[in-house]
């Protein structure tokens, strides 16, 4: 969880989707600012002539973390030297609990994450070497084909013992999915197998985390593809704690101390 801040800057909040974007602003006088954005290059540049005009001290960006639709805004206020941070997104439904917050539309939630990044400090989101974003593509590109594959051998099995051990066309055609699965596999490790000839800071680091024991390649490519700044953690608990691994301490007054679920 992100640490309290000691300092007053601009805070403004962004509820992103795949078409428009809702920011919010706290203005000095402490009433808010809101505005809709279309969530593409020309919406981008209106958001940052619209900052300039409203603002005119130090400000701060939060994005909720939605999937994809933030990408591209990201690495835009990133390379005009705004400071903007991607934030996690049960963080930010806690604070609106804590608030009593009942009601939910894009405005109110821009509004709760200018709050939000207003109260607390959170990490500042820096672009990935591109090396370690063909890594996250690849990676999560074989995780969709192992689930997929997985899925198909399942109905396989179904579909066979339907059939009786007989001739089904069904059958066959399920087994020409799983080939079609083995292919694409082969043709993204080769691809991984490329990328760490290419990428000596990944092909070190991979062979590093391999040197422990019960990781593998395939656990050591994932960790660095979804942790990539992993050194910017000064313990493992902290990494851990990241990839909510680790519980929950509850204790009250007339409670047994108990841990809780993971985090």
């Amino acid at each position: 969880m992100p640490e309290p801040r000691s300092n007053h800057i601009i805070p403004i909040g962004i509820d992103i989707s795949k078409d428009t974007f809702e920011s919010c602003l706290k203005q000095t006088d402490g009433s808010f600012r809101s505005h809709t954005f279309a969530n593409q290059k020309r919406g981008f540049e209106c958001l940052l002539q619209w900052i300039d005009t409203h603002t005119d001290g130090p400000i701060r960006i939060g994005v909720e973390a939605t999937g994809p639709y933030a990408v591209e805004l990201l690495h835009f206020l990133a390379a005009n030297d705004r400071t903007v941070a991607l934030l996690n997104p049960r963080h930010a439904k806690d604070f609106a609990r804590s608030l009593g917050s009942r009601v939910k539309t894009d405005k109110v939630d821009a509004k709760l994450i200018a709050r939000f990044i207003e109260s607390v400090e959170p990490r500042n989101w820096t672009p990935c070497p591109r090396d370690v974003s063909e890594l996250q593509a690849l990676m999560r590109r074989r995780a969709q084909l192992v689930d997929a594959k997985q899925a198909a051998s399942n109905r396989l099995h179904s579909r066979r013992r339907a059939s009786l051990g007989e001739h089904c066309p069904a059958v066959s055609s399920i087994e020409r999915e799983i080939r079609f699965f083995d292919e694409e596999l082969q043709s993204i490790d080769k691809a991984l197998a490329d990328l760490l000839k290419r990428s000596v800071s990944l092909e070190t680091s991979e062979r590093l985390l391999r040197s422990i024991p019960g990781i593998g390649r395939i656990v050591a490519l994932t960790i660095l593809s979804e942790i990539p700044f992993i050194t910017s953690f000064g313990r493992a608990r902290e990494v851990a704690a990241f990839a909510g691994l680790t519980t929950a301490l509850k204790q009250s007054v007339t409670s047994l101390i108990r841990r809780g679920h993971l985090t």
